[in-house]
C-alpha cells in the first residue's frame, strides 16, 4: 500500500507517519466486534478514570440535599455510583424462558435469575404483582426484598420497539440488532449509546449518524468511518476531532476542511486519486489504516483536556448544552446536576446513573423517561413522586412496589386511598429513620443481574469475594 507523505500539512507539523503491513487473517466476528467496543469505550472514557471524583461537598451538592431533604452521605461519590450501576445491566444477552407464557425469549437477565421474567408485552398487558402490608416489627429492606423477588419483571429495558428483540435499553427504535442504549435509531447493529442513528454499526456514544461503520462521540455525520470526536462531517474516514469537514481521510483537528488527506489540502480530483491508494475495504487493507491512524492519535493530534459544548458552570467531562453541573460525565441538555453519569435532557439530579428525560432525582439507576421526583430506585418509566421501587412504569405516588404497571397510591404495591397512602407513608418513612434504611439505597442482593453483567464491572472490576462483601 501507498501512503500519502503528510510531511507537510494545514498545521505545519513535520513528524513522519510510516505504518506497517498486516497479513490476512481469519477473524471471529463477534471478537472483533467486542474488541472494537472495549477499546474505543477505553478511549472516550480516558478522561473519565482520571478526573472522577470531587469528594469534598459543594455547595450546590448541599443545595440539592436540602431540596431532597437528604443528609450528606458518607460514602465517597465513586462508591455511590458504582454502586448504583451494578442495578443496570449490560453487556450480556440470554436465551431463556418467559416465566409466563414460557416461550423462548432474549433477556438480559440469566435463566437462574431470582426474579419471575416475563416478555415485556406480556409484562405490560398482564402484569399483576402480589402485594404485601408493611410490618412495622421489622426493617423495610428485609421485607420488600422477599416481595420485589415474587414480581415479575420486564425481559429488557425500553419500549416502543419494532424488531429489536436482540438489544436492550431501547427506546422508539426499528430493525436494531445487538445494541445497548439506542433511541429513535433505526438498521443498527453492534452499537452502544447511539441515538437518532440510521443505518449505523460499531457506532459508541454518537448521536444523528447515518451510515457510519466505527465511531466513537460523532455527531450528527454521514458516511464516517473509523472515526473520533467528529461534528457535523461528511464522508470522512480515520480522523479525529474533526468539525464541519468533508471529504477527509487520516485527519486531526480540522475546521471546515475539504479534499485533505493527514491535514494536507488538495483539489478534489487531486484527492480522489490520492485515496485510492488506500483501500480499506479488506482486512489486512484496513487493519493498516488502523495503525496509520493510531500512530497518528499518538505522535501527531492535540487532544482537549476537557470535552465541553456549549456550556456554563460545569465540571467533569463529556457535557453538552450544560449549565451548573458538577462532578457528572457524558450528559447533554442538563441543568442542576451533580455526581451523575450518563444521561440527556435531566434537570436537578444527584447520585444518579443513566437519567434521561427526568426531573428532581435522588439516587437513581436507569430511572427514565418522563420521569419526576423519584427517589432510590432503579429501572422505572414514566414514574412521578415515587420512592424505593424498582422494575415498574407508569407509577404516581409508590412507595416500596416492584413489577406494577399503572399504580397510584400504592405501598408494597397494595393501593390506598390518597390519605392512607400520605399518612402510612410518612410512618415507614419514620421508622426506617429509626432503622438506619433511610437514605441509603438498595442492598446488592435486590439486583436481579450478578455484578459480573452490570454497568458498573465494566469501569468498577472487582473480584467475586468483593462482590459477596458489597
Amino acid at each position: 500500500m501507498s501512503l500519502v507523505d503528510t510531511g507537510e500539512c494545514c498545521y505545519g507539523h513535520k513528524k513522519s507517519c510510516d505504518c506497517e503491513s498486516y497479513s490476512d487473517e481469519k477473524t471471529d466476528i463477534p471478537v472483533y466486534f467486542f474488541h472494537y467496543i472495549y477499546t474505543k469505550c477505553f478511549l472516550v472514557f480516558t478522561h473519565f478514570a482520571y478526573t472522577f471524583f470531587i469528594v469534598v461537598m459543594t455547595p450546590l451538592e448541599s443545595k440539592l440535599r436540602t431540596l431532597f431533604d437528604v443528609p450528606a452521605s458518607s460514602i465517597s461519590p465513586e462508591n455511590r455510583i458504582q454502586h448504583l450501576g451494578a442495578f443496570w445491566p449490560h453487556w450480556t444477552l440470554h436465551k431463556r424462558k418467559c416465566d409466563v407464557t414460557h416461550r423462548d425469549i432474549i433477556s438480559v437477565f440469566r435463566p437462574e435469575c431470582p426474579y419471575p421474567v416475563w416478555h415485556k408485552d406480556e409484562w405490560f398487558k398482564n402484569a399483576r404483582p402480589p402485594q404485601a402490608q408493611f410490618d412495622f416489627s421489622q426493617g423495610f429492606f428485609p421485607q420488600s426484598e422477599r416481595l420485589f423477588k415474587q414480581c415479575p419483571i420486564a425481559h429488557n429495558i425500553g419500549s416502543n420497539n419494532e424488531n429489536c428483540e436482540y438489544t436492550d435499553d431501547a427506546w422508539s427504535s426499528k430493525d436494531c440488532y445487538l445494541c445497548h442504549s439506542m433511541f429513535e435509531s433505526e438498521q443498527a447493529r453492534y452499537n452502544l449509546k447511539g441515538y437518532w442513528s440510521v443505518n449505523s454499526m460499531y457506532i459508541v456514544a454518537s448521536y444523528k449518524c447515518e451510515r457510519c461503520i466505527s465511531c466513537t462521540n460523532c455527531h450528527t455525520c454521514f458516511e464516517c468511518i473509523e472515526s473520533l470526536n467528529l461534528k457535523n462531517c461528511r464522508n470522512v474516514a480515520f480522523s479525529f476531532d474533526c468539525s464541519g469537514c468533508s471529504d477527509c481521510l487520516f485527519c486531526y483537528n480540522l475546521r471546515n476542511k475539504q479534499y485533505c488527506i493527514g491535514n494536507k489540502q488538495y483539489s478534489r480530483e487531486q484527492f480522489e486519486a490520492q485515496k485510492k491508494n488506500f483501500d480499506y475495504s479488506t482486512l489486512s487493507g484496513h487493519r493498516t489504516c488502523q495503525t496509520f491512524f493510531e500512530k497518528i492519535l499518538k505522535e501527531r493530534a492535540y487532544f482537549r483536556s476537557l470535552y465541553f459544548e456549549n456550556t456554563e458552570s460545569v465540571h467533569g467531562n463529556y457535557l453538552d448544552e450544560a449549565k451548573n453541573v458538577e462532578n457528572t460525565y457524558f450528559m447533554s441538555r442538563i441543568e442542576d446536576v451533580v455526581n451523575c453519569m450518563r444521561g440527556t435532557m435531566a434537570k436537578t439530579c444527584l447520585d444518579c446513573v443513566s437519567s434521561y428525560d427526568a426531573e428532581k432525582m435522588y439516587m437513581c439507576s436507569a430511572v427514565q423517561l418522563k420521569c419526576y421526583d423519584v427517589m432510590f430506585s432503579f429501572q422505572l418509566m414514566e414514574a412521578r413522586f415515587v420512592a424505593y421501587s424498582a422494575y415498574s412504569a407508569q407509577l404516581e405516588n409508590c412507595f416500596g412496589c416492584c413489577g406494577l404497571v399503572r399504580g397510584k397510591n400504592c405501598i408494597l404495591n397494595t393501593p390506598y386511598s390518597p390519605q392512607e397512602y400520605v399518612s402510612l407513608r410518612t410512618k415507614i418513612v419514620d421508622h426506617m429513620k429509626s432503622t438506619g434504611e433511610w437514605g441509603c439505597f438498595f442492598p446488592g442482593s435486590f439486583s436481579p443481574n450478578p455484578y459480573d453483567e452490570s454497568w458498573s464491572s465494566f469501569y468498577f472490576p472487582i473480584g467475586e469475594s468483593e462482590q459477596k462483601q458489597q
